[in-house]
C-alpha cells in the first residue's frame, strides 16, 4: 500500500543530473472549452477576471456571495461543473454527497441557471447528434454515435452524454497538443537541449538543462496562454483566457511552483 509507505511514484521519474523537470499543468482546461463553446457568458466573465471559478460558481448555486461560500458548498458546485462535462446525472450527484436526489436536481438546476449558456448548448448538441448520429468538435473530429438511434432510452442517453463529453474533451486535448508541437518546434529552431518527455492528463513534462531554465520555460508559458500554433493553424481564438500552472523540480514528483 504507497499510502502506508509515503511514496510517490513520481518521484522515480527523475531527469539527468543537471537537468530540470517541469511539469506545465493546463489550468481548468475542460471548463474553459465549455465556456467557449457554450459562449456562456457567466462563465467567460469569471475567467476574464481571474476569480476562482469554483468558489464563484458557488456562489451563483448556493445564491451567496462567493467569498461566504463554505469548503463544502464550492466542493460540491465543482462536482457540478465536472457532472455537465463528463456527463453525470443528480443520481450521481446524490450518491456521492449522500443526499437525496431531489436536492441534487435542485443544486444542479441552480448551477445551470447560474450558466444558462450551458444548458442551451447541451440542447443544441442532443439535437445535432439526433439529426446526424455523431458528434463534432470546433478541430472538425467526428464520433459517430449510431446508439442515439436506440429503442431503448438509457441507451441514448449514453450516447448523448459521450458526444457532449466528446465536444469538450476532445478539444481540451487538442489545445494541449497544440501548445506541445509549438514549443517542440520552438527547440528546435533554438537548437536547444530541452524536450518534451510526455504528457499526463492536462499536463505537459519536459526536461532541459539547467542552463536553459529561464529560456524553456519563457517558451512554455508563451506558447501555453497565447497559443500562437492554434491561432496560425486553426484560426480559433477562445473567448476565455488560457492559464498554467508550472512546477520545475528535479523529478515528477518534486516540483515546486514557479
Amino acid at each position: 500500500n504507497s499510502e502506508e509507505l509515503d511514496i510517490n511514484i513520481r518521484n522515480y521519474v527523475v531527469a539527468p543530473p543537471g537537468w530540470k523537470f517541469i511539469t506545465a499543468d493546463k489550468k481548468a482546461m475542460e471548463l474553459r472549452v465549455l465556456a467557449h463553446v457554450a459562449n456562456e457568458k457567466n462563465m467567460i466573465k469569471a475567467f476574464e477576471s481571474g476569480v476562482d471559478l469554483h468558489s464563484y460558481s458557488a456562489g451563483l448555486t448556493f445564491k451567496k456571495d462567493p467569498a461566504d461560500v463554505t469548503k463544502l458548498e464550492r466542493q460540491i458546485a465543482k462536482e457540478v461543473s465536472f457532472l455537465t462535462v463528463y456527463g453525470g446525472t443528480a443520481y450521481t450527484l446524490a450518491a456521492k454527497r449522500n443526499i437525496s436526489e431531489e436536492a441534487a436536481e435542485e443544486i444542479i438546476n441552480n448551477w445551470m441557471e447560474a450558466f444558462p449558456g450551458v444548458p442551451i448548448y447541451m440542447e443544441t448538441v442532443r439535437d445535432y447528434i439526433e439529426q446526424f448520429s455523431y458528434a463534432k468538435t470546433i478541430f472538425g473530429r467526428y464520433r459517430h454515435l449510431p446508439n442515439i438511434n436506440s429503442p431503448f432510452k438509457k441507451v441514448r442517453g449514453q450516447a448523448f452524454r459521450q458526444g457532449l463529453n466528446f465536444t469538450i474533451q476532445s478539444p481540451a486535448n487538442d489545445i494541449l497538443l497544440c501548445g506541445l508541437l509549438a514549443i517542440v518546434q520552438k527547440f528546435k529552431d533554438e537548437k536547444m537541449q530541452a524536450m518534451v518527455i510526455g504528457t499526463v492528463h492536462d499536463s505537459i513534462e519536459i526536461v532541459c538543462p539547467d542552463a536553459e531554465e529561464a529560456q524553456t520555460l519563457e517558451i512554455i508559458r508563451d506558447e501555453l496562454v497565447n497559443y500562437h500554433y492554434l491561432k496560425e493553424n486553426f484560426n480559433i481564438n477562445l473567448r476565455v483566457p488560457l492559464e498554467i500552472d508550472i512546477e520545475v523540480g528535479t523529478s515528477f514528483g518534486n516540483g515546486v511552483a514557479v
